[in-house]
């Protein structure tokens, strides 16, 4: 395993803000959450996160595998939760993470966002 793919790997494990370059860029275009874009680790802890969990009583991504290539890692999985109205949901999802200097610097996130709508009303 290289050192990107043993940083996201820590990440899926035990996500830590600690991780992020100050600079993250984290893009989840259709994503239920005000922005499709936070900037900076304050906006993706303060913003992003805060504005998923409003939406959901439980809610997890579940890791099926890593592909590496340099200072990129695909990360294919799915979420898992259960909506505040008691609606169960599974959407499957794609990460292209990259990292910087040991540093998670940027994401690109997409996903069956169609499943999102339907569960969120």
């Amino acid at each position: 395993m290289g050192q990107a793919r043993d940083l996201i790997q820590q990440w899926f494990s035990q996500p830590d803000p600690a991780l992020y370059a100050d600079d993250i860029d984290w893009y989840v275009p259709g994503y239920p959450v005000p922005q499709e874009r936070y900037i900076g680790r304050a906006a993706v802890t303060e913003e992003f996160f805060p504005a998923m969990r409003r939406q959901f009583s439980a809610f997890k991504a579940e890791l099926n595998e890593l592909l590496e290539c340099g200072d990129r890692v695909t990360a294919i999985g799915r979420y898992v939760g259960t909506t505040k109205a008691g609606v169960d949901i599974v959407v499957p999802f794609l990460h292209v993470w990259t990292v910087r200097d040991g540093k998670i610097a940027g994401v690109i996130a997409a996903a069956e966002t169609s499943r999102f709508v339907r569960a969120l009303g």
